[in-house]
């Protein structure tokens, strides 16, 4: 782990400190770290390009996560968009706005743990910018991939396809729930914590699905189930139809919401957020694996014709209300309502 002693803190020194942590050549980088701009290879195939950020008070607590968390789930939020798409990633630009004095340091951390994570599918960082700011901090990654496959999209979905989701639902936001109300220490191991403060992609679900599943459509779970169901529907004209007694739910996210019972404790896992799972439709007749990976794969729901609802909720085959609040950041009117708005499952 690289260490700066205060005295060599200037930003030609945090430069080279973080290309040191780059690996000298990149298959898709003609020249990276050191410029005013990076260089990259021409590829054959399409680029896929897409952008989050991190920004404190809003997507994590300084008390709940240390550098390296930070490097991880910049890596990770950012890889789920591009699975999403079924893309792999290639190449990543890091943008810091943060109180620079004294933290040289911990943005090292972060970018090591960040290229850690974008090493281990082949990625890499080629770029970024630092900007000082005199309260907070954020962290914007914009991650390039490439796609040897026909680009996944929302607007697929054709009437009596079936609808999917990878892994389970509802665990970051039990494990965000638990932090707030002080009964998780962030580094425990609580499956329902380190889901939150650490997902991980499903990129290698994402690669077999391209290759021998082919769906229809496909989102990350970032903003909720129901949402993101919602995104699904409208952007492809139809309604799903989704049953509460399918979503997947782990012991751990039932542990921490009791002492909810179904179908509420499943309504509530389908508005929480930062899953960052697969929500997909195939056809009826395709022939989906239990499980890719170790990760289950549940068969939740079906495309129908539109309806005035977006996604049509069923509880044992009887209509019922579904959750559907998620995250939006239009709809929030101070940067800390996202934490005080998922505290208001315990009310």
């Amino acid at each position: 782990m690289i260490r700066l002693p205060p005295s060599q803190t200037d930003e030609r020194t945090v430069v080279e400190a973080i290309r040191s942590l780059l690996p000298a050549e990149h298959w898709a980088v003609l020249l990276g770290v050191g410029d005013d701009a990076a260089v990259l290879r021409p590829q054959t195939l399409p680029w896929v390009i897409t952008c989050d950020s991190l920004v404190e008070g809003v997507h994590y607590r300084p008390e709940w996560s240390d550098a390296a968390t930070i490097g991880f789930k910049l890596a990770h939020v950012n890889m789920s968009d591009l699975a999403a798409m079924g893309a792999w990633p290639a190449v990543a630009f890091l943008s810091v706005v943060a109180p620079l004095e004294g933290a040289a340091n911990y943005l090292l951390d972060i970018h090591q743990a960040l290229q850690v994570e974008l090493s281990k599918v082949g990625a890499t960082l080629a770029g970024g910018n630092f900007s000082t700011s005199p309260v907070g901090s954020s962290f914007s990654l914009t991650l390039l991939g490439l796609s040897d496959w026909p680009v996944l999209t929302r607007s697929g979905a054709r009437i009596g396809d079936k609808v999917y989701v990878t892994g389970h639902i509802g665990d970051s936001g039990a494990g965000l729930r638990l932090l707030l109300r002080g009964l998780g220490q962030p580094m425990d191991s609580n499956d329902c914590i380190v889901r939150h403060l650490r997902p991980q992609s499903r990129l290698h679900l994402s690669r077999y699905l391209t290759q021998y599943i082919s769906p229809t459509a496909c989102i990350d779970v970032s903003d909720g189930l129901a949402k993101d169901g919602e995104q699904i529907a409208d952007a492809s004209n139809v309604s799903l139809q989704i049953s509460l007694e399918r979503i997947p739910l782990s012991r751990s996210y039932c542990e921490a919401m009791g002492p909810f019972v179904y179908p509420a404790i499943a309504a509530q896992a389908v508005g929480l957020g930062e899953d960052y799972e697969l929500l997909f439709t195939v056809p009826a007749d395709t022939a989906v694996p239990l499980q890719i990976d170790g990760i289950p794969i549940t068969h939740i729901g079906e495309v129908l014709p539109r309806q005035e609802q977006s996604v049509v909720w069923l509880y044992n085959g009887q209509p019922t209300s579904g959750e559907t609040r998620g995250w939006d950041h239009f709809k929030v009117s101070t940067v800390p309502s996202r934490f005080r708005e998922s505290a208001e499952i315990d009310k």
